[in-house]
């Protein structure tokens, strides 16, 4: 990780009097960059992807994901009331992205679990804040009150259709000294205003700060623990003996 030198003297200050900080944080969805595309010449597939992408474009902004984070552990979910929404669309919003189910992440061990149900099963995915190689930048800029930075990564996709690298785009702010952020990201010296991959941006909408002891993280512990690599291999023999029946 790259880290400027004066990004590390404001780091040291702001910690000197917010070690205490807990929070739960509010983030949306914005799909305005996002395009589905098809190699498909069939107009009514492009008609019913455009009605798609209309439909997340809408419904990103009417779900509301949390960020529950102390000192040590975050945790990362949609809002409970629309978990119980039998909306089709909504939940299409919710899970594109690879953001389906709920994200936990401790500073300590430096363990991140997706818990998500797939293929019928419910499954806890694990990976590493290691994984996660950012770079941070010289360029800031001002998001709401805060003064943010930004910092740069790469994921790597794997799925049925072959291997992917994506960049992530992530702007922090040392001034909430928390190192999270939206689906399991973070490692940052300070909390992720906004989350830009796969031309997906989680954008935080409320900040809600609390003091020791207020926010309870609660790591998941229900599902088939299983790392990345063996999650997409299920995923691939699942997806060929589909395809064979």
């Amino acid at each position: 990780m790259k880290i400027n030198i004066f990004l590390i003297i404001i780091i040291f200050n702001v910690s000197l009097y917010s070690q205490d900080i807990q929070g739960v944080f509010t983030y949306k969805k914005d799909f305005s960059d996002f395009s589905l595309s098809t190699s498909k010449n069939d107009s009514l597939i492009k008609f019913k992807m455009n009605n798609l992408l209309k439909v997340l474009v809408e419904n990103g902004s009417s779900v509301d994901f949390i960020l529950k984070a102390n000192k040590k552990e975050s945790l990362f979910f949609v809002n409970d009331i629309l978990t119980k929404d039998n909306d089709k669309s909504k939940k299409y919003a919710i899970g594109i992205g690879d953001t389906k189910g709920v994200f936990y992440v401790n500073l300590d061990s430096k363990e991140i679990l997706n818990k998500k149900e797939s293929y019928g099963q419910l499954f806890l995915v694990k990976s590493s804040l290691n994984d996660k190689l950012w770079n941070i930048t010289n360029e800031s800029k001002k998001i709401g009150n805060y003064n943010c930075f930004k910092a740069t990564s790469e994921k790597i996709v794997e799925n049925s259709k072959g291997t992917f690298k994506h960049h992530i785009e992530a702007w922090f702010t040392t001034e909430i000294p928390l190192n999270f952020g939206p689906a399991g990201y973070g490692g940052l010296p300070g909390l992720i205003i906004e989350l830009k991959f796969q031309n997906i941006r989680f954008y935080l909408t409320k900040i809600e700060l609390k003091r020791q002891n207020e926010v309870n993280v609660k790591k998941p512990m229900k599902g088939k623990l299983v790392t990345i690599k063996e999650f997409n291999k299920i995923g691939k023999e699942i997806t060929k003996s589909f395809r064979r029946n």
